[in-house]
């Protein structure tokens, strides 16, 4: 008896083929014979092994409408070029780790799209409308959304991006240069963390993304007028966290989870108000240098609550810092041998 192991398939070279969207041809497919299982056992397939996408052109792909299986709509051909790839209905299964692919991927309404890791290869921009799963790690030139993402693994974005529509999972968001800005997202089920890198900015209109830690290097502008300003990431790191309220009557919170010093860099605080007795807000804090402006920082506003520190502190304009009880034991404010500013017309009490 043979060992099926040792069994091979030998054909002449493989075939290439225009693929044509009305009078253009927007992609190369590669076909040729290999083995493979079918219901009657082992045999052999006549099969799509690569597809070149066209510099300039798009490839439309839609998924059979099959309820019962998914095979159909698997691609597992290599993805090469320079052209741009969308999916237009349906399900779409992006199954080969090796694509390289540098044009841009829509995923257009009423349509999704799953990749493995590495299946979006070097693409320039993720665009969803519809439903995007990222069911491993990717790396994406920017990425626009006002459809559907679902993280499993890590998502980097290279560049400029505009998030909106929803978030969900678990994977990584990592943004490593650019502009991002999320404005109309809803992210209250991802659990994942942001990474800011430091040419990166981050502006967010609300209490953060998802509920994970936020890690910033770059910049991070939060806009919590229309929030309660409490924050749902644990901010850690050595960027610059800026943060602006509706005015001095909007109390800030930091995420309770916030561990002690874990922002190294500069907070500034614009219209808000920060009561530094809250254990979350002065631990989050106390490794920061503060700025004030058109804010209020209270050190004391309970009894026995100790005394604290801040990495140092600028009073701007209409701001006020208020001590209140100030003896040996509480409501002093350690600078960590940093000086105190004062500018602008500013109050201290």
């Amino acid at each position: 008896d043979g060992d099926i192991n040792q069994l091979k398939f030998t054909q002449s070279k493989d075939s290439k083929v225009n693929i044509v969207d009305g009078i253009d041809t927007v992609a190369i497919g590669t076909y040729g014979y290999s083995l493979a299982q079918n219901t009657e056992g082992l045999g052999i397939s006549f099969q799509l092994k690569a597809l070149n996408l066209i510099s300039g052109q798009t490839l439309n792909l839609a998924g059979a409408n099959n309820e019962e299986t998914n095979e159909a709509n698997d691609l597992s051909a290599k993805i090469s070029g320079e052209g741009n790839l969308a999916i237009t209905g349906n399900s779409v299964y992006l199954e080969n780790s090796g694509n390289n692919y540098s044009g841009s991927t829509t995923v257009n309404d009423n349509a999704n799209l799953y990749a493995v890791a590495g299946a979006l290869g070097q693409t320039s921009l993720l665009t969803v409308s519809g439903s995007f799963t990222n069911s491993g790690d990717n790396t994406v030139g920017a990425l626009n959304t006002t459809g559907t993402v679902t993280l499993k693994g890590d998502l980097k974005v290279n560049g400029s991006s505009t998030l909106n529509g929803s978030l969900y999972g678990s994977g990584k968001l990592e943004f490593n240069a650019g502009k991002t800005q999320a404005q109309q997202l809803t992210s209250t089920d991802y659990t994942g963390g942001i990474d800011v890198a430091g040419d990166a900015i981050l502006e967010v209109v609300g209490n953060g993304i998802g509920t994970g830690a936020m890690s910033v290097a770059g910049g991070v502008s939060m806009d919590l007028t229309d929030t309660d300003a409490s924050l749902s990431n644990t901010l850690t790191g050595n960027g610059l966290v800026t943060l602006t309220g509706s005015g001095t009557n909007q109390a800030l919170a930091f995420n309770a989870n916030q561990g002690a010093g874990t922002l190294t860099g500069s907070v500034f605080l614009n219209s808000l108000s920060l009561d530094l007795t809250n254990v979350a807000n002065s631990n989050a804090l106390q490794s920061a240098a503060v700025t004030l402006n058109g804010s209020k920082l209270t050190v004391n506003s309970g009894s026995n609550v100790g005394n604290r520190t801040l990495a140092g502190l600028t009073i701007g304009a209409d701001s006020l810092i208020d001590f209140g009880t100030i003896s040996e034991n509480e409501g002093q404010l350690d600078l960590s041998g940093k000086k105190l500013e004062v500018t602008g017309k500013a109050e201290i009490s």
